[in-house]
């Protein structure tokens, strides 16, 4: 085997012992009084493949560290031909200025000119999440995330890809993948309940291990552990894991921590299938979560207008004060997309605030005059009279 050492490290003191650092990985080899290497931390390589340097690297690539200031022209400077790749430094967990809705134009023009944009954290340890809403939106907008990679690791895989694949969506492709050990987070373990229900193993396992009663084991373990399992078999569309967990006797509208409800789930996912059976096992339409927000609204935010019209089929139904909030919201941000989504499933454009200010007040302070948002609110506005009066 011709072993391959890649272990992405910091530099971390010009002077110290301890000049160089693996924040998200331990040392490959340790040096002390002896020299350790650490076999079982270096990835080999495959098939007996002789060890070989890529010297044709693309120099059209670049970082852009996000800082509290920033001008939207030093953005889209960068994003200027010929840069082909660049790697965005974001704070935290991959966040950027995600209510920043030009800053976000100029990352998705540039991802549509086949600009390859990966999102790395600028912290040394941890990895780049898509769990916050700011990294969703990222995501939205054409950014792919580098996971836990290093901004110097991930600078020079961009290089490399670009100098190897004609193609944005093969670069995007393999920068989310491990491929020399540059990604050190390891792969989540799966489950499945094919062989047998799922819950009822774990129920027999622990009957058999403390002498308890099973029925009363498994009620408690279906309680605990069904919602969760619900909610993600809901969001990732699986049919036949939700009727697994409902024929065990896990109830179609429990909710998570956040009392989303697995509708909630399948609703923001598009997941029309899941939504569909959901509702034929009885499932809540109108399930509330923490902020008061019911199926229907995520399947409206999120874009989803096959689902939106199951739910109101169903009878589902937005809460008034939500539909005002997410109408304002929408309008202050310049989204005419959502505004008209808002509109076209029960939003009343001429519903006020607690200043009595409408959507119509929100796009004229925010300048969107000649925006599209104002036309979107107006006409809508004038549809809804026009309804009322006919009626």
């Amino acid at each position: 085997k011709n072993p391959i050492i890649i272990d992405p490290f910091f530099h971390l003191c010009i002077s110290g012992f301890d000049a160089f650092d693996t924040p998200n990985y331990a040392p490959l080899v340790t040096l002390g009084t002896s020299l350790d290497v650490h076999w079982h931390r270096i990835r080999s390589g495959s098939h007996g493949a002789q060890f070989r340097v890529a010297k044709a690297m693309s120099r059209d690539v670049t970082t852009l560290r996000l800082f509290p200031g920033m001008t939207l022209s030093t953005v889209e400077h960068i994003f200027s031909p010929p840069i082909k790749g660049v790697i965005l430094e974001t704070f935290g967990a991959g966040n950027g200025p995600d209510s920043n809705q030009e800053f976000l134009n100029i990352l998705t023009r540039a991802h549509e000119r086949g600009i390859v944009i990966a999102n790395c954290t600028q912290c040394i340890k941890g990895a780049v999440s898509g769990a916050y809403k700011t990294g969703v939106v990222l995501r939205r907008a054409g950014v792919v995330p580098c996971l836990d990679m290093t901004t110097e690791a991930a600078l020079t895989k961009l290089a490399y890809l670009l100098s190897r694949y004609e193609q944005q969506e093969d670069v995007e492709q393999y920068m989310q993948s491990n491929i020399r050990g540059e990604i050190t987070m390891e792969e989540k373990a799966k489950f499945s309940l094919n062989d047998n229900d799922f819950i009822r193993k774990i129920a027999e396992a622990m009957s058999e291990a403390e002498g308890t009663n099973v029925d009363k084991t498994t009620n408690r373990i279906v309680k605990a552990l069904g919602p969760v399992l619900l909610c993600s078999s809901a969001s990732q569309g699986d049919t036949d894991m939700l009727e697994r967990l409902i024929y065990s006797r896990v109830d179609p509208s429990a909710s998570d921590y956040d009392s989303r409800s697995p509708m909630h789930l399948a609703a923001a996912n598009g997941k029309i299938d899941a939504l569909s059976f959901l509702i034929s096992k009885g499932g809540d339409v109108n399930a509330l979560d923490r902020w008061m927000g019911t199926p229907l609204l995520d399947a409206i935010i999120f874009g989803h207008d096959d689902c939106a019209q199951m739910l109101q089929k169903h009878s589902g139904y937005v809460v008034k004060s939500e539909f005002i909030s997410r109408l304002l919201r929408a309008a202050s941000e310049g989204d005419a997309a959502l505004v008209e989504r808002l509109c076209k499933f029960g939003g009343n454009p001429s519903d006020r605030d607690y200043d009595k200010r409408t959507a119509l007040h929100i796009a004229a302070a925010m300048n969107y005059f000649s925006s599209t948002i104002l036309c979107t609110v107006y006409f809508a506005a004038i549809t809804q009279v026009a309804q009322h009066t006919s009626g």
